[in-house]
């Protein structure tokens, strides 16, 4: 049973991980470069960052074992992940409008 069980749990983990870091990142960069602050160097380095941190966790994923449920399990993870980020991160004000945009 454990065989079984403790992959998929750690792969659940694992994307689960790597999906809270991706879209925390990535609500980060969004913020910065709505406030002016980021820039096209930020918001590339960023998105590197991401898709490092993403490969990573579904390359620990691939490690535990039987690909196929194990990834499956991982993709959960992320789902989920970015369901909670999305829930936990606070609004944008929507009333400010974007930097070097003229209003109107």
């Amino acid at each position: 049973m454990s065989e079984t069980v403790l992959p998929l749990l750690a792969g659940f983990l694992a994307g689960a991980f790597a999906g809270g870091m991706y879209f925390a990142a990535l609500w980060l960069s969004v913020r910065r470069l709505t406030e002016g602050d980021g820039g096209l160097r930020g918001l590339a380095l960023g998105a590197g960052l991401r898709l490092g941190v993403l490969l990573a966790g579904l390359g620990a994923a691939l490690a535990l074992g039987v690909p196929g449920p194990v990834i499956l399990a991982a993709a959960l993870g992320f789902v989920l992940a970015r369901l909670a980020v999305t829930r936990l991160a606070p609004a944008p004000d929507t009333a400010a409008p974007f930097p070097g945009r003229a209003k109107g």
